[in-house]
Order: structure tokens, then sequence, then C-alpha cells
């Protein structure tokens, strides 16, 4: 997924929750920040991030295509369950299954997580996936020059685990086909909404092609809400809440 934040530093302020203890566990180009209500996780966190990160490198080694397609890659049944949903998701997205490589950290962590804590907040390079009793503002991030960005923010809650996923074509170094400054989806599978903003992002040329994006995200069960930004214009729809901060 193309990633278009450029100073986490500052999104990761916007999104702290007060009486959360939180972290930072970088791993190679993996940088993660996570929130929880209790402390002593580093560890646990850590240990799923680095099994998960093991996991997809040596699946790599063995099939190197699998790191450099651009399509849905062919069903493994055999392989790891997150490689698995790595393809599935690809499939599903019309993607290539590294497309949701963020989000597949970003899930496992949070999972495992559950298993000694009730809730979490988990931040990969802008995307969030989380689990909260509360709500909390994160901030959309659309470019220095739009005039919506950190502007306007998602009002966020969920009793189970939702993500919410961004993908520019604009922002970042990561590969885009597409013109908008920021594509936002909300899925509770972290590995769909990663494919889709990418996917859905791809699609968005000029401002004219928003209304045909949203209702094809609508169209897609697994998509909760989206959010599009393109220049001066900006379209959302789905179970979201949208704010001014």
């Amino acid at each position: 997924m193309n990633n278009p934040y450029s100073n986490r530093n500052s999104y990761r302020k916007l999104i702290s929750k007060k009486h959360f203890f939180s972290f930072q566990i970088s791993i190679e180009e993996t940088d993660i920040h996570i929130q929880v209500p209790k402390n002593g996780l580093e560890k646990k966190a850590e240990e799923i991030i680095i099994e998960t990160r093991k996991v997809i490198k040596d699946y790599i080694k063995k099939h190197p295509d699998f790191k450099t397609t651009l399509l849905p890659y062919p069903e493994d049944p055999i392989s790891h369950p997150v490689i698995q949903k790595m393809i599935n998701a690809g499939k599903k997205t019309n993607t290539g299954p590294m497309a949701s490589v963020a989000g597949a950290v970003c899930q496992e962590t949070g999972y495992y997580l559950l298993n000694f804590c009730d809730e979490f907040i988990i931040e990969n390079g802008g995307d969030v996936f989380f689990k909260t009793k509360n709500e909390f503002i994160s901030a959309v991030y659309s470019g220095k020059n739009s005039p919506f960005s950190n502007k306007l923010g998602l009002k966020l809650s969920s009793s189970s685990a939702l993500s919410i996923c961004t993908s520019s074509g604009t922002l970042g170094h990561s590969l885009n086909f597409g013109k908008a400054d920021s594509v936002t989806i909300a899925s509770k599978d972290a590995y769909l909404a990663d494919g889709y903003a990418t996917a859905l992002s791809n699609m968005v040329k000029t401002d004219e092609d928003i209304k045909a994006v949203i209702e094809l995200a609508m169209s897609k069960k697994e998509i909760e809400a989206i959010v599009i930004i393109k220049d001066n214009k900006t379209g959302a729809a789905g179970k979201i809440e949208l704010v001014r901060i």
C-alpha cells in the first residue's frame, strides 16, 4: 500500500489515548506505534511482529514473485495462514499480495494482543487497526497542499476490531497509478482495508472519478466506509463520522 504519512510522530500524537500505555517497535521497514490499556506488552508485540515478518520473508525467499507481482497471486493452500490471507486479499481487491502487507502485520499483532488485553490501537505508517471502548480521532492526511489535510478527522470507536487504511497517488514513494491525494478505507479486515485502499486509489485520476469509486466501494460487503480527497474535492460514504480538527 502507498503510505502518505511522512511525519509519524505528529500524526501519532493526534491518535493518542489518555490512560493507555504506548510504545514503538521498529524492525527494518516496519515502524509500529502501539497503545494498550496495560503495561508490559512490548515483548509480546515484538514477538508477533517478528514472527509475522519472518513468515512473509521466508515465503518470498522461495517465491520471489510474491513480492514483485502487481496481480493477484495463485492460491497456495499449504502455505502459512498469513500468506493465504494476503493471497485472498489480493484476489478480492485485484492487487498483488504485498498490497496488504502493512495490514497483515497490524491485524496479526492486534489479534495476538487480545490474548492479554481487551483494547488496542495499532498505527503502522498512518494505517490504524484498533479495538476500543471509547472514541478517539484519527486525522486524515492528504499532503501539505491539500485544504483538508489534518483538518478533517474520523471519529472512531469499535467494540470489534476495525482497520482504517489510507493510500495516495500523490504522496509517498510506493507505486500507485492514481492521482488521489488520499483514499481511506474502513474494514473489519485489515488485509482487505489495505488492499482496497491501494486498488481504489489507483482508480481516482480526476475529481470526476470520486462518485464512481465511492459507489464501487460501497458495493463491496467488506468495506465499512470510504473517504476520498482529490485536490479541493472530497467524498465519503459508509459507517463513519467525519469531524473538523
